[in-house]
């Protein structure tokens, strides 16, 4: 396509536009185009759902009767003595884009609090806890489509010295103390393409650890859920670096023996950093 047509093209493109296909690096999108900006074309598929397409992964669009209405100018011949700019430069294959490998890095702090019921023998008393929480996590997995990927995950979130009472009176820990929570199971994330915004959630086996010293007690195994709401921004081809709020809830048994077996949940929230390759 000559300078001209691509010209004639924006023109063109500024005006509505019944119906068309837009040709990215791994798919064909056909539908009605219903909004653009300078950094992407949103198109009206005709299940009724729109999807916004980032303007450096269009290769071609087409209109209704397959003449073509734009092409990407990395893909444009230039004539002599001229070259492409090199901002022009067609994106290479999995370039900001939510496909393939997932791996993540979360770090963050937030606020927990724990409880375990009954205490006594007789089924009653409440021991709880709260305090300053640190909060790590690592996500493996792959895409399933674009922006849909499934994940195996490690969490754990770890308190210092948190504050404790007995049914509501505070009590007074005599030895330095770690409260720690682990959870470990499988999930899925779900990025908003225009934003590389996320929600991401996992499920799986939960374990409530506490440090006395170099003493350590655990309670069963429990259930545990993970949910993390952020936004990234690229710093490289795959990599992203953003933000996240966080939130875990777990529930398990204490791991005693007799007729009463005291039943602990936990709740954890906060901010973390990401890092996230894709």
């Amino acid at each position: 396509m000559s300078p001209s047509k691509l010209f004639a093209f924006q023109l063109i493109f500024a005006s509505a536009v019944s119906a068309a296909t837009i040709v990215t690096s791994n798919e064909r999108i056909a539908g009605t185009i219903t909004g653009k900006t300078k950094a992407s074309v949103t198109i009206k598929m005709d299940d009724g759902n729109e999807r916004t397409i980032d303007r450096s992964r269009i290769v071609q669009i087409f209109d209704d009767n397959g003449e073509v209405l734009y092409t990407s100018p990395a893909l444009i011949t230039p004539t002599p003595g001229t070259s492409a700019a090199p901002a022009d430069a067609a994106p290479e294959p999995g370039y900001h884009q939510h496909d393939g490998l997932y791996l993540r890095f979360l770090l963050g702090m937030g606020s927990l609090s724990f409880s375990e019921s009954p205490v006594y023998t007789n089924g009653t008393g409440k021991l709880s806890a709260s305090g300053p929480a640190s909060f790590f996590a690592f996500h493996l997995g792959f895409s399933l489509t674009d922006n849909v990927i499934l994940y195996g995950a490690l969490n754990g979130y770890s308190a210092s010295n948190p504050d404790y009472s007995l049914n509501g009176t505070s009590l007074t820990a005599t030895s330095s103390n770690t409260l720690g929570l682990s959870s470990y199971g499988g999930g899925l994330a779900l990025y908003l393409d225009s934003l590389n915004a996320y929600l991401s959630a996992d499920i799986g086996t939960a374990t409530t650890r506490l440090t006395v010293g170099s003493t350590n007690t655990s309670s069963k195994s429990g259930i545990g859920v993970n949910v993390q709401i952020g936004k990234e921004w690229w710093v490289s081809k795959n990599w992203g670096l953003g933000a996240a709020l966080f939130y875990h809830y777990s529930s398990m048994d204490d791991d005693v023996t007799g007729s009463v077996i005291p039943r602990i949940t936990n709740s954890v929230i906060g901010v973390a950093f990401s890092a996230t390759y894709n």
